[in-house]
């Protein structure tokens, strides 16, 4: 149980800071990734077909929320087999947790999320993995869901 509580690993060069759209703005220009932030100050970037948004939430900002939806839309008639495919995708795995939603045109569109707290603070290091990861995971699952309806596969922009 002592692994659990003690004190994350820091060194002066990467300290425990608090989560903010700075430091993930940062990061993105550290890793080339393109980024817009919109009209309600979210900070969003594509992944192939993918748009994915990166929103901190909590009383004190502390919660980072990854949300990826898909551009392109699944058949409506084909509702009952993609929560057939999320059921089986949650059974097997973790991340991300995955949904669907009605746009305001009546389509259906897949969401992925992973949600994290920070309350205590992040390092950089674990910022840049815990967004490598929640990206990496949505992308796999956007694939495989790609794959299990027929689409192509997804450009890599």
């Amino acid at each position: 149980m002592a692994w659990f509580s003690r004190q994350a690993e820091t060194t002066p060069a990467d300290p425990v800071l608090p989560l903010t759209q700075e430091r993930i703005v940062e990061l993105f220009g550290e890793e080339e990734w393109h980024y817009i932030i919109d009209d309600d100050g979210d900070l969003g970037g594509r992944w192939g077909d993918v748009i994915i948004y990166f929103i901190i939430l909590g009383q004190h900002k502390e919660m980072l929320q990854i949300v990826g939806r898909m551009s392109t839309p699944i058949d409506e008639l084909n509702h009952d087999d993609a929560m057939i495919f999320i059921e089986d995708w949650h059974r097997d795995r973790f991340w991300p947790k995955a949904y669907t939603v009605f746009d305001d045109e009546g389509a259906m569109r897949v969401c992925a999320e992973v949600n994290i707290d920070h309350e205590p603070g992040v390092t950089k290091m674990q910022l840049r993995q815990h967004i490598r990861c929640a990206v990496g995971t949505q992308m796999q699952f956007f694939e495989a869901l790609r794959e299990r309806f027929g689409m192509p596969p997804m450009d890599e922009d």
